[in-house]
């Protein structure tokens, strides 16, 4: 023996579907947004590694040359001075890569 359809079942059902769909496009946008976060993580860590790896190539460069600069000072005030040129220059090329690294609304 066959139960009789209620008449608001194929509306039921009808909801269900759209419910169904619904919360699948949710899930789909859910989704295309995190693999944009992803992504945006990813490139702001390789910008991060990029500016680091310059920054302490120019910090290590400085250290040696103010050394340098140092020792060289009494003996020979010229080449020191060179030296001494070098670090300016190291440190100006350094500043201005990290001021040009960081985003807009940084202070």
């Amino acid at each position: 023996m066959t139960l009789p359809t209620p008449p608001h079942a194929a509306g039921m059902r009808a909801a269900a579907a759209c419910a169904v769909l619904l919360g699948g496009a949710l899930a789909g946008a859910r989704l295309a947004r995190a693999g944009r976060e992803l992504r945006e993580a990813r490139q702001a860590v390789a910008r991060a590694r990029d500016l680091h790896d310059g920054l302490g190539h120019a910090l290590a460069l400085i250290a040696i040359k103010s050394e340098l600069a140092g020792r060289m000072l009494a003996a020979s005030p010229a080449r020191a001075a060179r030296e001494v040129g070098d670090i300016h220059r190291v440190s100006r090329q350094a500043l201005a890569e990290v001021r040009a690294g960081l985003p807009e609304e940084a202070p």
